[in-house]
């Protein structure tokens, strides 16, 4: 029998072989049982956190994380639905019920276009319920954004009347300024209740 090693090399790397399992478990088992003293000793969490959506809540991390995916997602909802939103303002990202509102949109948008492949009726529902009661609260006779729209330049909130002319941005932070100064002004990490 050529090619075959003997019987007692082949048991002895099995031996090896064996030991080095043995360790691994022996590893394994310590490593578990870290954990769960660990798990065990953490004091038991009574509510869920904060959502990764909750402006209120967020850290300078987890809003850098906000303004990097609102900024492009609004820029892409204004391009794929230009009738829409054709009288959403430049200004939008300094009005604070904007972004709110445009934040939970983009979340319901997120939960109806992400995850299962299969067809769902909650894509149907965001163009049925959320966009358009959305595009009213912010763009509808009363809404968050109209004075802006209107005067074509940025209003502050409760203004009424603004004349109708071009848009006038001058003074009024890029989306990147206003977001890289709400980041700054956040605390690193989250006070603990």
């Amino acid at each position: 029998m050529t090619g075959t090693p003997p019987l007692d090399r082949r048991v002895t790397e099995v031996e090896k072989n064996l030991v080095q399992l043995v360790d691994l478990v022996g590893a394994l088992t310590d490593g578990v049982q870290a954990l769960r003293a660990k798990v065990d000793g953490a004091p038991a969490k009574t509510e869920p956190g904060p959502s990764r959506w909750a402006w209120e809540h967020a850290t300078a991390d987890q809003a850098a994380w906000l303004w990097a995916g609102l900024g492009p997602w609004v820029r892409w909802l204004t391009d794929r639905y230009p009738t829409q939103l054709r009288e959403l303002p430049p200004c939008w990202h300094v009005h604070g019920d904007a972004v709110e509102e445009l934040t939970a949109l983009w979340a319901s948008w997120t939960s109806a276009y992400h995850g299962s492949d299969q067809p769902r009726d909650d894509m149907t529902y965001w163009h049925d319920r959320w966009f358009p009661a959305a595009t009213g609260r912010l763009l509808g006779a009363s809404g968050t954004l109209i004075n802006c729209a209107k005067a074509k330049q940025h209003r502050d909130p409760n203004l009424a009347g603004a004349p109708r002319h071009h848009f006038d941005d001058t003074g009024v932070f890029t989306l990147e300024e206003h977001a890289a100064w709400d980041v700054s002004a956040r605390p690193a990490t989250r006070p603990q209740a």
